[in-house]
Parts: C-alpha cells; structure tokens; sequence
C-alpha cells in the first residue's frame, strides 16, 4: 500500500483555475495522494474571470502540517501578498512541507512570505523584476525550477511541468 501524501492547494478569490486545477489533475494521480483545496475559510471561491466556482474544503487555521504545498497565481495575486494571515500561515507551512510549490505568480505570494529569499524562482515573464525585489533569484529563461524543496512553474507550460515533476521525481512510485 503506498504511503499517504497530503498535498495542499491554497485557493483564493481571483485565483487562476488552471494554476489549480492543473497541479491537481496530476498530483491528484499520485497512489496515497490526499488533495486538499485549503482557503481562508471553507467554502466557494470565484475564480479570474468569473463564472468558475471551486471549492475550498479545508481552511488553512485547520491545514497545520501538508508535505506538499502548491500555491497558484490569479489577477488577485497582490492582495494575497499583502494578507498577513495567509502569509503567517504558508511561512508555517513551509517550514514542516516535504516541499512546497508555486505556479505563475503564485511565486510572489511566496515571495512575499520571505520565502524565496535568495533561491532561483521563476514567475510570469512580467512580473520577474517583483521577484527580484522580493530577495529571489528570478531565471526568466527557465519554465520550471526545482531548488531544495521548493519548485516554482512560470505561465502556461510550467503548470503543467512543474506538476508532473513533483508527482513523478517526489511522490511518485
């Protein structure tokens, strides 16, 4: 029997559903994989764009100790970068995750946090010069970053490499 992983997705208002939804159509695949869409509280959340409802089915007060973490990116990106909650609770997250992990601009949420001071990151090709300014080591020309137990994704074709990279090289048999 394979062993449990519990893997943390953080939703928020404004957040892009394919940053989500993306990283758990595969990670979701991972023998002994328990998903779970984390929010401030539990409940829908309207996706970019509107129209698109997902769901958080765990809030992050309950989501203590997930070995995986994957932060996705949105059009309300800035205002979780500057929500003290969500950002205590990733820096406590991050220090007990197996690895923790960020798609598109789902990377300055966790810059924000502090959490990718110093270590290479990738971001949306717009907002590389906000990593910089964030302390991290921004790499515009790669697509997926995998450094210590962080891994980050940037646009359309890291969401879906860095998800299969977690679930192939970390979780996978």
């Amino acid at each position: 029997m394979a062993a449990s992983v519990e893997i943390a997705i953080l939703l928020y208002q404004g957040v892009t559903a394919l940053d989500a939804v993306g990283p758990w159509e595969v990670l979701s695949r991972i023998p002994g994989a328990k998903v779970q869409f984390v929010g401030k509280e539990v409940g829908p959340v309207v996706a970019e764009g509107g129209g698109l409802l997902l769901g958080a089915t765990h809030s992050i007060s309950e989501t203590i100790c997930p070995d995986v973490l994957v932060v996705p990116g949105g059009s309300t990106t800035p205002g979780q970068m500057v929500d003290d909650e969500v950002l205590d609770w990733l820096r406590k997250v991050h220090q007990t995750s197996k690895w923790t992990a960020s798609v598109c601009t789902g990377a300055l949420i966790l810059g924000a946090a502090g959490i990718l001071k110093g270590q290479p990151a990738t971001t949306h090709w717009y907002k590389m010069g906000v990593l910089r300014i964030m302390g991290a080591k921004p790499r515009p020309d790669q697509r997926v970053i995998r450094s210590g137990e962080s891994r980050h994704g940037g646009g359309r074709v890291g969401r879906h490499r860095s998800g299969a990279l977690a679930g192939r090289r970390d979780c996978g048999p």
